[in-house]
């Protein structure tokens, strides 16, 4: 009594078992206060305080894929018997332990890395590289998405060594509102390489079929205060990386011209590497320098040896 966990019980179809199963399910509709407005004229002039009875009750056969039950019951009321049928729905569910079957038997059809999800983003470094800062800012977006209020709920998983990051959805819809959410954020410049479809599982009888959506998104290899070649239709000059933002924003080694900003569509159209990481800069200072008239460099980094 007061519990609500749900009880199973076992029955086949037009069985003594089945119909004391319903039975007890309409038992305070029958027997109940409420029960004169289920049964048609039974009311008209009988005292409403009567009692109402249960006499007799049989199973109707109905066809199984109609997922319909139907009962018929005699009730009588006082003096007055009558017959009135009654029509059950069945919905599909499960039990705790089938359900974690299910789950178990989807996990090994998805093989490895796969779980319960509806929706996958998979954020990746494109062509393989490592981008490790540029991922962990992604990352701190993603904390930060995790915790706006009416967000979709997330399960995020990080790769080694700053690869990539995979994010599960329970619904579909809650994939394509995370990426707009993320490329709003702003941190990296992001593309959306491919969107996948699996089928998971397939009931043919009931016509049913679920379905995993992937979305992969790909990162610029690139990070803050790396060392690049990048030309614009020209001889290709060493770069400095000074932000990667929702734009690559760079600046030549030898301090001539404008900084150039890269987008996401201009990078992955015409794509470039670092040559040095900001692990192999070392800092140095210019303390003097000959006026000889050659234009002043950045004067902050230089490659180690």
């Amino acid at each position: 009594p007061g519990s609500k966990k749900s009880t199973w019980e076992v029955a086949d179809r037009d069985t003594d078992e089945l119909l004391a199963f319903l039975l007890r399910r309409v038992r305070t509709q029958l027997l109940g206060k409420k029960a004169l407005d289920l049964v048609d004229g039974l009311s008209a002039g009988l005292k409403t305080g009567d009692p109402l009875a249960l006499r007799d009750a049989r199973m109707i056969w109905t066809e199984p894929h109609s997922r319909r039950l139907r009962l018929e019951a005699d009730v009588v009321h006082a003096s007055v018997r009558q017959r009135c049928q009654l029509e059950f729905v069945e919905e599909r569910c499960r039990c705790d332990a089938c359900a974690g079957e299910a789950r178990e038997k989807r996990g090994r059809k998805m093989g490895g890395g796969g779980g319960d999800f509806a929706a996958r983003v998979q954020v990746r470094v494109a062509n393989g590289g490592e981008a490790a800062r540029t991922m962990r800012s992604l990352e701190d977006a993603v904390r930060a998405l995790g915790k706006k209020p009416g967000g979709p709920a997330f399960l995020a998983s990080r790769l080694p060594r700053g690869k990539g990051l995979d994010v599960d959805f329970e619904k579909w819809q809650d994939g394509d509102l995370f990426v707009s959410e993320l490329r709003k954020a702003g941190r990296a410049p992001l593309r959306v390489a491919k969107r996948a479809r699996t089928l998971v599982t397939h009931d043919p009888k009931s016509n049913t079929c679920e379905y995993q959506k992937t979305i992969l998104l790909e990162v610029p290899p690139i990070c803050k205060h790396d060392l690049v070649l990048f030309g614009l239709g020209g001889k290709p000059a060493l770069y400095l990386v000074l932000s990667v933002r929702s734009d690559i924003r760079m600046r030549r080694a030898d301090g001539a011209g404008r900084d150039v900003e890269i987008n996401a569509e201009q990078f992955f159209r015409r794509p470039f590497a670092a040559v040095a990481s900001a692990s192999s800069l070392v800092d140095v200072r210019v303390v003097a320098a000959p006026d000889d008239g050659a234009p002043a460099g950045l004067g902050a980094m230089g490659a180690a040896g």
